[in-house]
């Protein structure tokens, strides 16, 4: 460190002469306040300073803490502009990496899939409805083809899901004076009821059989 500020020292012009104390006090002033940055890092400011490639650097004659730390302050404003993009792509890519890498595997999504319309099946028996507000099982059924609809059934599911909304709100009223989406309300409550009448019409053991990890491969 000290040999990297007596160089920069004489890369701005102050002659040789014994300057000890005030080489410490630099070098101390440094190393208190940007121990982060590296030896190189440190010749690059102020090589960068003496290009004029830094902002706010300019030189009055005293190598003082005062002029250092605006010519490393400068630097680290330029590095993190020049760098800006660089370190976005990285994080992106570690972000991509983590994400793969906690991915579960197709037969862990398998298996969590079934234990979810298992346990939504289960609920759909003992309260006569399903209560899934994400819709969850209606999306995975549809998605790989097992449940069926057509415009009729969906116009009837419609009609079901408006009456579920308004019998909701009325016995809610709470939840109706915060304005819920009527619309949202009614798919929502629509979707649910094509479920539980699949689930009605369907062997729940034989539904499982069938979720397998093919079914989450390359997604």
């Amino acid at each position: 460190m000290l040999q990297a500020v007596s160089k920069w020292r004489l890369y701005i012009g102050l002659p040789k002469e014994d300057v000890t104390e005030e080489l410490a006090i630099v070098t101390d002033f440094i190393s208190k306040n940007y121990n982060f940055l590296t030896l190189g890092e440190i010749e690059l400011a102020y090589n960068l300073s003496v290009m004029r490639v830094l902002d706010d650097t300019e030189f009055y004659g005293s190598f003082s803490p005062l002029y250092v730390g605006k010519v490393l302050s400068s630097y680290l404003y330029y590095r993190k502009m020049t760098l800006a993009d660089a370190i976005r792509r990285k994080e992106k890519y570690e972000m991509e990496v983590a994400e793969q890498n906690n991915k579960p595997t197709p037969e862990e999504e398998a298996q969590l899939t079934r234990e979810i319309l298992k346990d939504f099946h289960r609920k759909s028996q003992e309260i006569g409805e399903v209560n899934d507000p994400f819709n969850i099982c209606y999306n995975f059924l549809r998605k790989y083809k097992f449940l069926k609809v057509g415009q009729d059934d969906i116009n009837e599911a419609m009609l079901i899901g408006e009456k579920m909304y308004t019998h909701n709100a009325q016995k809610n009223a709470i939840l109706s004076n915060l304005g819920n989406d009527k619309e949202m309300e009614t798919k929502r409550n629509a979707r649910n009821y094509l479920v539980k009448r699949y689930f009605d019409k369907t062997d729940i053991e034989i539904l499982l059989s069938k979720v397998t990890a093919g079914l989450f491969v390359n997604q």
